[in-house]
């Protein structure tokens, strides 16, 4: 497959050097970002169809500028994780710059809200799901879950969105898969997840955030929604049949793209 990228020696070592996942060293990968983006029907950054977002930028290489989004949920993730880390020696020094960051950025009213939600105890556990029909991984991030105990089983996965009340109802569209590929990843793993939930925190400022007020607009609201998220069997066969047909849609894309704009020609 000719995908944009490899899973390499330096990934491994940012997902926590899980003895399982190097083997993957080598093999190309799609992480769940470019996955959901490519079938987007509008894209976040351009408005074009998701596929055209995504030749800009995987294949081009074009850098699109965070209008803060990005940077606001990360230190909501870092803050909510990390709060009660003593020692933070083992953290991506990346997620360590985003806590000193949400220490700064969040004021007492937003550190009392936030510091209501209980991490469940393991962050940014890396999923790598292997696609055999495919020799590919899709590579994800479980931002928070709970310890497995001695039968291989996972009471909890939490996926953590900072949202406002009217955009919060998209997080179970149909066309939402990223926990479905969390739950496939760790079967891979031989562990069992009994259950999943998004936290959401309400987040303030969205539209002066998209008309270039920058991360300094977001706000944390005052409310915490917890939304059980419910799947079948069914539905994750379908997870990995969708992974497919956009694995070889974006290889065959990258195919064209580089016998057209290839450094060789």
């Amino acid at each position: 497959m000719n995908l944009p990228q490899t899973y390499s020696v330096e990934a491994w070592t940012r997902g926590g050097e899980k003895i399982e996942h190097k083997k993957y060293i080598g093999l190309p990968y799609l992480s769940w970002s470019q996955i959901e983006s490519f079938n987007d029907k509008v894209g976040f950054n351009t408005g074009l169809l998701g596929q055209f977002e995504y030749i800009v930028k995987y294949l081009s290489f074009f850098k699109f500028e965070d209008l803060g989004f990005g940077q606001f949920g990360s230190e909501v993730e870092a803050y909510i994780t990390l709060r009660q880390e003593e020692d933070l020696s083992w953290v991506e020094e990346k997620v360590q710059k985003e806590f000193q960051d949400a220490l700064k950025n969040f004021s007492e009213k937003e550190k009392t809200v936030l510091n209501t939600i209980e991490p469940l105890g393991i962050f940014q556990d890396e999923i790598c799901y292997y696609v055999e029909e495919l020799d590919i991984i899709v590579l994800g991030y479980i931002d928070d879950r709970t310890q497995e105990d001695s039968y291989g089983n996972i009471d909890l996965l939490r996926d953590y969105k900072s949202k406002s009340e009217s955009s919060k109802k998209d997080l179970h569209l149909d066309k939402k898969y990223q926990i479905e590929l969390y739950i496939l990843g760790l079967r891979q793993r031989g562990l069992n997840v009994l259950g999943a939930e998004y936290c959401i925190i309400e987040r303030f400022g969205g539209r002066e955030c998209m008309n270039g007020g920058g991360r300094e607009s977001l706000s944390v609201g005052d409310r915490i929604w917890y939304e059980p998220y419910s799947w079948t069997e069914e539905r994750l066969k379908q997870t990995h049949q969708m992974i497919i047909d956009t694995a070889i849609r974006i290889s065959s894309l990258k195919n064209t793209y580089d016998k057209y704009f290839g450094t060789n020609n």
